[in-house]
């Protein structure tokens, strides 16, 4: 087998040229995405994105704003008192409702990448704070005294005595679904 890269002996026939001129527009075509991609083997590559529409876009930022605004109003509705504590249950439930319809407007947009992850994982957030607030339902009880506790102490020791026997009220409760 001759060497590809030695000089040409003197005399020999060079390259075809329309074979030298194919090669050159099919790099061509590959460098500008038209072309078959050689790693799909000779396939063409995927079709090219559509563009991104601008007013279903602003729609669906609309909605993502109006989504973080109800994510963070459920944030701060972990930290009410019990009885309204359970109210950003409603508000959990209209910001994933929220949340559902901007990834829905915004991937119809066009619009992908970190726009798609952000709400993806609002949307995780926001459910798992829906499932803190749920979780105080099975320790109404042992909650409520916590938080009349608290409201009593006024000082350091009086709320360490009043979360030392929330935490072992919570053992107990936990001991007693293992039995």
């Amino acid at each position: 087998m001759p060497n590809p890269y030695a000089p040409r002996p003197s005399g020999a026939p060079g390259p075809d040229p329309d074979e030298v001129e194919a090669h050159r527009a099919s790099v061509a075509a590959r460098e500008h995405g038209d072309g078959p991609d050689p790693a799909t083997g000779g396939r063409p590559g995927r079709p090219p994105r559509r563009p991104v529409d601008p007013e279903a876009a602003r729609q669906g930022t609309r909605l993502v704003l109006w989504f973080g605004l109800l994510m963070l109003a459920s944030l701060l509705a972990t930290a009410l008192p019990l009885p309204w504590r359970l109210g950003g249950l409603a508000v959990v439930g209209a910001a994933v409702v929220l949340g559902v319809r901007a990834l829905r407007r915004t991937w119809r947009a066009g619009v992908r990448g970190t726009m798609t992850f952000a709400l993806s994982a609002g949307l995780v957030a926001t459910l798992g704070l829906g499932a803190t607030i749920l979780a105080v339902i099975p320790v109404w009880d042992v909650e409520t005294e916590r938080q009349d506790c608290m409201d009593r102490a006024i000082t350091l020791t009086a709320r360490s005595s009043c979360q030392k026997a929330y935490d072992d009220a919570i053992t107990a409760w936990l001991d007693s679904l293992s039995r």
